[in-house]
């Protein structure tokens, strides 16, 4: 997914309107959409920082999609690490249908 993408996903996820995000970085909203319009273009380093500081994610996580993982994070599930880092990648839409079915198998075996 491009940066457009992630960033209306994340948006959408958060439930933000693009006007309202537009206001809270006090960016113009003409700008803002040239960031998620159909001829986007990615934001100078600075807003692309306040962007994802305000979403409370990474600037990696925007541009690629990927959340970043740190090792010391997961270090006591070793056998679920790369489970783990799948799950984390899903896209948000995944997570209800995800949370259904871990409700599931946990209801079954406890």
């Amino acid at each position: 997914m491009s940066f457009k993408d992630n960033l209306i996903d994340e948006l959408s996820y958060q439930g933000y309107k693009l006007k309202d995000f537009a206001r809270c970085l006090n960016i113009p909203y003409p700008t803002f959409l040239s960031y998620v319009g159909k001829k986007s273009h990615l934001p100078n380093i600075e807003v692309g920082t306040r962007i994802a500081q305000k979403l409370n994610v990474s600037v990696e996580q925007l541009v690629t999609g990927k959340k970043a993982i740190y090792r010391d994070e997961f270090a006591s599930y070793k056998g679920l690490n790369e489970a783990i880092t799948k799950l984390i990648n899903l896209p948000h839409k995944a997570y209800s249908d995800i949370l259904r079915l871990i409700d599931t198998i946990y209801s079954i075996t406890n």
